[in-house]
């Protein structure tokens, strides 16, 4: 009998397509860094008084002024209109871009806060400058950050966001959990790596359905087929015989689902129905401090 074979991917469509988007790339600077514009140092220099007029050295629209005041209202510590007329207002957390001429609802008011955009977590703006390619120069006390805005298309994100994710992220095939911290990726212990890893297996086989560069399209059958063999051997490895020493905890009133029901079935019997394993568990988790104080669990 004859084998059909059959294509994991088989599809006749073309991707939607969107042009390119104004993407985020950010930069942090010592205040003293040779990268740091000459007007911000100059800035530095001032007195308390120039310091002042130099924040706000032109006015802002009316506009960008109102939605300011009903989405944060909060003192402005500095402000510019750079030569598109889009408007930064910096105040205690942080910077507001407003552009009301985006096409996109949701990309006319913008915020920008934290170590993601500014030079750590002080968040109080100092001083604005433009760098007239779309981008701003932001001072807080730590350092300066520079915020440029890029004209990317999904494709070109798509190719970072994947390249970045297989030379940190990616480990024997599973893209597990990994958050950037002081400047390194640190690894995420967790029980849902089959499913991030299923999902960007998925993403990777859409991506050598429509690929048409040869290069690229080679690149996405790599990793689809790495991830998704990564995903079988997680659903084949046999576990050992015997049992572990370890108990499992169930929460009665849950962050996620206040009503959960089913839980109070699980607790055991004359047991804290909220604390009902050790702080460490026998792989070396350490137990979350979570804020129960506020959630109070049901015993009923």
């Amino acid at each position: 009998m004859a084998i059909r074979k059959r294509r994991i991917v088989n599809y006749g469509g073309k991707p939607i397509k969107v042009g390119k988007t104004l993407q985020k790339f950010v930069t942090r600077y010592e205040k003293t860094s040779p990268e740091v514009p000459d007007a911000v140092k100059e800035y530095l220099s001032l007195t308390e008084e120039e310091k002042r007029k130099a924040r706000h050295r032109n006015s802002l629209p009316a506009d960008a002024l109102r939605i300011f005041m009903e989405t944060v209202g909060l003192d402005i510590t500095a402000s510019i209109t750079d030569a598109d007329h889009v408007s930064w207002i910096g105040f205690e957390h942080g910077v507001v871009r407003i552009d009301l001429s985006e096409k996109d609802e949701r990309d006319r008011v913008q915020y920008f806060n934290g170590p993601r955009y500014l030079y750590d977590d002080n968040n109080r703006v100092e001083f604005l400058l433009s760098d007239n390619r779309k981008g701003i120069w932001v001072l807080t006390e730590s350092g300066v950050s520079h915020i440029e805005l890029k004209p990317l298309s999904y494709t070109e994100k798509a190719v970072r966001m994947s390249a970045v994710s297989q030379e940190y992220v990616n480990r024997r095939g599973v893209v597990s959990e990994s958050r950037l911290s002081e400047g390194r990726w640190v690894p995420t212990v967790t029980d849902n790596d089959g499913l991030w890893t299923s999902m960007y297996a998925a993403g990777e086989c859409f991506r050598y359905a429509v690929e048409t560069d040869p290069a690229r399209k080679e690149i996405a059958r790599r990793i689809a087929v790495a991830s998704t063999e990564a995903v079988l051997l997680i659903a084949n490895i046999s576990s050992r015989d015997g049992f572990t020493d370890a108990k499992i905890r169930h929460y009665i009133n849950t962050f996620i689902n206040p009503h959960n029901e089913m839980s109070k079935e699980y607790v055991k019997k004359g047991g804290d129905p909220v604390y009902l394993y050790p702080e460490e568990g026998p792989a070396g988790m350490t137990l979350e401090k979570l804020l129960l104080s506020v959630h109070e669990p049901r015993t009923k």
